[in-house]
């Protein structure tokens, strides 16, 4: 039987990035239960990046839910399960939730993991890198030591500090710990006549790549773009489909590419479509959209099945809440998740917190 609860979840203080800020987090989780299993699964729109909205999911679940509970109780194929989710709304966290929960349950009733339903190898540890929030340059360096200290070696960082200061501090770490490895996030707040200018001011640094800088629309504009930086150019906002995924990918080998599932939509087509045009998933780094534990732990087994095993994937998001979901298991541990797929199955709803979540009916 299928049911639907939402989640409001406070950060522990405001979460600033370059265009917006947050406070808290909402979300939907869905629950299937039979007699053999119980499995959850969590479609969790992000407000400013995701076209969907909280209500939306909640009015097209409810309105589907004789629907899909029908499709997930029969005895369902992978293939009827791609059919099924080209029958439902189009909506990403929708999609996705749907999509991995149809991969969940077909694993419990083969008794298989997911990758191999899939025809992958998962990886059994990910690097995770550490995501360094806004602050006076003091409090910057001071995270920075607190993240080598819990063993992360990338750490990313946004860029709304001024430019001129932020590279500053990122040269002092720099000389105080050898190792490091920075991201940085402009959430398309650089002007695209400023790139040269910006990038130049980080030139010898330690910087794996800039993050969407400015809004791109083509591989096109991404060449056109990377001519100017001497940084590398990483996509990820700009990326909400499996054709611009595909022509991404296609035009240039090379272009780190970052994804967000839970903004993405259909597991399904983004395996498809990075299997085919990337087969060794080189610099593919995939990350949460601030889920519940619930959404990271799926994040995180997609991690394992379509990421860069070479590289650190951005799942560290879960120390942001003032409460989670889920108290008793940490997911992340000196910089790494250790077997993804065995941290989600132990999401079990005896253990959610049931004060923070809401069944939802249709008086909701």
């Amino acid at each position: 039987m299928l049911t639907f609860y939402e989640y409001h979840l406070p950060f522990s203080r405001p979460l600033k990035t370059a265009v917006s800020e947050f406070s808290h987090r909402t979300g939907i989780i869905l629950r299937y239960k039979n007699q053999h299993f119980d499995l959850l699964s969590e479609a969790s729109p992000l407000p400013g990046f995701s076209p969907e909205t909280d209500q939306q999911i909640k009015r097209e679940l409810l309105k589907n839910q004789e629907n899909l509970n029908s499709f997930l109780q029969s005895g369902f194929s992978l293939t009827e399960l791609k059919i099924f989710l080209d029958e439902i709304p189009p909506f990403p966290s929708l999609q996705f939730s749907v999509s991995f929960l149809g991969l969940a349950i077909l694993s419990k009733r083969h008794i298989t993991g997911i990758g191999n339903l899939l025809g992958l190898k998962p990886a059994k540890q990910l690097s995770v890198n550490e995501i360094i929030s806004h602050g006076n340059p003091e409090t910057i360096l001071s995270q920075i030591d607190d993240a080598i200290k819990c063993g992360f070696s990338t750490i990313k960082i946004k860029t709304a500090s001024p430019i001129g200061q932020l590279a500053a501090v990122l040269k002092k770490a720099c000389e105080k710990h050898s190792e490091i490895q920075f991201r940085l996030d402009a959430n398309q707040s650089w002007p695209k006549e400023k790139i040269n200018e910006y990038s130049l001011q980080f030139s010898g640094l330690p910087i794996q790549y800039i993050e969407e800088p400015a809004r791109i629309s083509s591989p096109t504009e991404l060449q056109d773009l990377q001519k100017k930086s001497v940084l590398p150019l990483a996509m990820d906002e700009s990326i909400d489909s499996p054709e611009k995924l595909q022509a991404f990918l296609q035009a240039d080998p090379d272009l780190f590419v970052v994804i967000k599932p839970m903004l993405f939509g259909n597991f399904l087509n983004l395996v498809e479509t990075i299997s085919k045009n990337r087969s060794n998933h080189k610099n593919v780094v995939v990350t949460t959209a601030l889920e519940s534990k619930i959404g990271r732990t799926m994040a995180a087994v997609a991690a394992s099945l379509i990421g860069d095993p070479a590289t650190a994937h951005g799942l560290n998001t879960g120390h942001f809440f003032e409460q989670d979901l889920f108290t008793d298991f940490p997911q992340v541990k000196n910089g790494i998740i250790r077997d993804p797929m065995a941290e989600y199955q132990l999401c079990s709803f005896q253990n959610i917190e049931h004060s923070l979540i809401k069944q939802l009916d249709h008086n909701t």
